[in-house]
């Protein structure tokens, strides 16, 4: 007996409602070089406060009637997220990371924001969707956010100099090809965009399970005089465990029974020499 579907508007309701990643065909690679151009870019920080409040429309503060009129709204700087997940993927450790940052405030109005930046269309559909599906189970995840965009070279338009907390780098691709070794993440050149964008004493974590890229990565780090290693006693270990294990690659890899590499680092206090 060949089994019936149901009609065509229940199936695609079940569909919907599954969200499943397998069911999502995605590139796994998108070439980041070429000057695409994505339409909800701010043409710079100074001017991101509204796509900052496109995505955190549920934390971003409103005027009431009893603000002034003439109150200036708040600056982009205020209201942008200091924790930025650099090719979040399909977004888990996103939303773990704003997890934990809820778990460290105080209370959870007064959490840190965390914004996952991915480059590929059908990964950040997949990535809304999910975030969507668990504040609709009544989870909070005010302070999350994913946006689509290309990190290697719009990161300057979102965020301000000496604005970032913390950039996590996790399991990003590897780029096993020598002529390729300029598509990764982690680059001299990249390191100072990075440096520019942090604050003082603001973290890089860089997680792997490819042992040639995790080598690649710490030799540029180290070499960069902007970065120096965190020592474990300083380390923010709640961050820290969340990195190494909360993202769907870690998942795999811990499935696998592979290794996981991670080697942190934070940006040098800025000294004015005279």
């Amino acid at each position: 007996r060949i089994p019936t579907l149901p009609p065509v508007s229940r199936f695609f309701s079940w569909f919907m409602v599954k969200r499943k990643s397998k069911f999502r065909t995605a590139k796994a690679h998108t070439h980041p070089l070429p000057d695409r151009w994505y339409p909800n870019t701010p043409k710079h920080p100074g001017v991101a406060a509204q796509r900052w409040a496109q995505l955190y429309p549920q934390s971003t503060p409103t005027t009431t009637s009893s603000s002034s009129p003439s109150s200036p709204p708040p600056s982009s700087t205020e209201v942008a997220p200091s924790f930025v997940d650099i090719g979040c993927g399909f977004g888990a450790c996103t939303i773990a990371i704003g997890a934990a940052l809820r778990d460290l405030a105080e209370t959870p109005d007064a959490a840190a924001r965390v914004v996952g930046l991915e480059i590929r269309v059908k990964v950040v559909e997949y990535g809304r969707d999910r975030l969507a599906r668990l504040r609709a189970e009544g989870e909070d995840h005010a302070n999350v956010a994913i946006e689509l965009t290309n990190a290697m070279k719009l990161l300057p338009h979102y965020f301000a100099p000496q604005s970032v907390n913390a950039f996590f780098i996790l399991f990003p691709d590897p780029h096993f090809k020598v002529r390729k070794h300029r598509f990764r993440i982690v680059s001299p050149a990249l390191l100072s965009c990075y440096a520019a964008l942090l604050k003082d004493g603001g973290v890089i974590y860089n997680v792997t399970d490819v042992k040639d890229l995790f080598d690649w990565t710490v030799a540029i780090f180290d070499a960069h005089p902007l970065f120096e290693p965190v020592p474990a006693a300083e380390l923010n270990t709640k961050l820290a465990a969340v990195a190494e294990g909360a993202s769907d690659e870690a998942q795999k890899v811990k499935k696998a029974g592979g290794n996981i590499y991670a080697k942190h680092y934070r940006r040098v206090n800025r000294t004015l020499t005279l």
